[in-house]
């Protein structure tokens, strides 16, 4: 991962098309959103982005990261 989460997930209503971190599109429905900020020592790009998930399944969604992550056995 280019940057880490600095806040919680928070439920949004995707009124425009995005893309949520394992590459659903969703569009005019609520999902989950929560910020992250790109690492210090990385150059170029935007300083941070918008990370989406499915709001229904929000817990199986952070489980999921967390273990491609590595941060969850």
């Amino acid at each position: 991962m280019f940057g880490d989460p600095i806040g919680p997930w928070r439920p949004w209503f995707a009124w425009y098309p995005v893309e949520s971190f394992d590459g659903v599109r969703l569009w005019l429905c609520k999902v989950g959103r929560r910020r992250i900020q790109k690492h210090d020592y990385l150059s170029g790009g935007a300083d941070f982005w918008w990370q989406y998930a499915p709001l229904g399944d929000l817990r199986a969604a952070c489980r999921e990261q967390l273990q491609r992550e590595g941060r969850l056995a």
